[in-house]
């Protein structure tokens, strides 16, 4: 019973700790989910920054002010479309259009550094640089990224647009995805706990719940078996007590008769008492090992036709009173089967009781054994009123009786013996009427 607790305890943990297991790879997915989601939201916010510095530089490049000839730029309308760019675009440094070397247009805050290792950005019309550079803002250095695009001057010259874009753009475009990616992440979180944490409770409630049922169940089954195991005691003692009473009954006539005492007739008698006694042991003893699960018992060779001679012999006395014959019908040879023999006795003196009460005084019960395709087949037939046939399925459960007064334990104890020796017992309609019992048990070789 403790191992049994034990068990079920480990089995409890194990569950538990395979929900928090599971409950741990969700939380550590979602964490590499959402870190995931962040260099993505970073990457596609670069990416955007890139986009648009490229399109601010190319839509400056294809200004009047810098593409035509030299004093027909309109650097008027050129200004207010840069002022107007400062407006819409916080994170705008400065633009400057150089034209042979020399600065014909700027508008910036403070230059603190120049540009360092650059890249070339594919445009639409014109290749885009793309360099790095430092900008002092009264106190602070600020980092910015610098578009330029290069055009041939009409002097023969080169004329270069720059636009510089801060780099915390890039924080400021991925900012409200992130915030929205950790919103979602702390609420997939909270599920992933609440869920798991439910139903781990859940779980464990549950399995303790089975436990508490499992036990009851169990103690239930004890008080279910110890009831049937006593009345199986009581009902395999009646039959041989009975031919006991009526034995001893007949020894106390005969050692009263006036005419004398016959010595073989008291000799018969006392012998079959001492053979019923034994009997009775053995059905105890078997009883015994039904009451221990788990222990083993030798199982031996068995003569069916002997076994079958020895429990008509217990039932003499009533078939004496009741003057009910039994016709045996045996193959020549001995037919073995492996078993208990006691449970045999058993199962065997069960059935051929069944017979007897069923049949009326003076009647016959026929019984026969015979080899069927390995198998060893006994009948035990009467011509009692027989069994209906809606009962021929459950004749052999416990506490089923078709007879008055009948307990429902014989018959169920002669199947639960004939099994254990590997055999099975059926009952069918006889021809004329009656009933008829046929057990198969496996034949063995000598």
């Amino acid at each position: 019973m403790k191992d049994s607790a034990n068990k079920r305890i480990s089995l409890t943990a194990i569950t538990a700790i395979l929900i928090v297991v599971i409950a741990v790879l969700a939380g550590i997915g979602l964490w590499v989910l959402y870190n995931k989601s962040q260099q993505l939201a970073h990457f596609v916010a670069t990416l955007s920054m890139l986009d648009k510095g490229n399109q601010i530089v190319e839509h400056l490049s294809d200004q009047a002010a810098v593409t035509e000839e030299e004093g027909k730029e309109n650097w008027g309308q050129f200004a207010r479309l840069v002022n107007s760019l400062y407006t819409v675009e916080n994170g705008l440094q400065y633009v400057s259009v150089t034209k042979s070397n020399a600065v014909v247009f700027l508008q910036q805050r403070q230059l603190l550094g120049g540009n360092e290792n650059g890249i070339v950005v594919a445009g639409n019309k014109n290749e885009v640089a793309l360099s790095r550079r430092v900008l002092n803002v009264g106190t602070s250095a600020v980092p910015v990224l610098v578009f330029s695009s290069k055009h041939p001057a009409a002097d023969g010259g080169m004329q270069v647009v720059e636009v510089a874009l801060r780099k915390d753009m890039v924080e400021n475009n991925e900012k409200d995805v992130i915030d929205a990616v950790s919103i979602i992440f702390k609420i997939s979180l909270f599920t992933v706990v609440t869920s798991f944490g439910a139903c781990l409770i859940l779980v464990v409630w549950m399995m303790r719940r089975e436990a508490v049922n499992e036990e009851r169940r169990r103690k239930e089954e004890h008080l279910t078996f110890a009831g049937v195991m006593a009345s199986g005691i009581v009902h395999d003692f009646r039959n041989p007590m009975s031919s006991l009473r009526l034995d001893v009954q007949m020894l106390s006539r005969a050692a009263v008769k006036k005419e004398g005492v016959r010595t073989e007739r008291v000799q018969e008698l006392a012998t079959r008492i001492c053979d019923i006694i034994e009997r009775m042991d053995k059905v105890f003893q078997e009883f015994m090992y039904i009451s221990k699960p788990g222990t083993t018992d030798r199982e031996e060779l068995v003569v069916v036709q002997d076994c079958l001679r020895e429990t008509v012999d217990v039932l003499a006395p009533r078939l004496e009173l009741s003057g009910i014959k039994i016709e045996f019908d045996f193959t020549v040879n001995p037919l073995l089967v492996r078993g208990h023999e006691s449970a045999l006795h058993r199962a065997f003196l069960n059935v051929i009781t069944n017979a007897v009460q069923f049949s009326e005084e003076g009647a016959e019960v026929f019984v026969t054994v015979e080899e069927h395709k390995g198998s060893v087949v006994i009948d035990v037939m009467d011509r009692g009123p027989g069994i209906p046939e809606s009962e021929h399925a459950n004749i052999f459960e416990m506490f089923v009786s078709t007879r008055p007064g009948g307990t429902g334990l014989g018959l169920f104890l002669a199947r639960m013996a004939i099994e254990r020796c590997g055999g099975s017992i059926a009952v069918f309609d006889r021809d004329g009427g009656g009933a008829d019992f046929r057990i198969l048990l496996p034949k063995q070789q000598k």
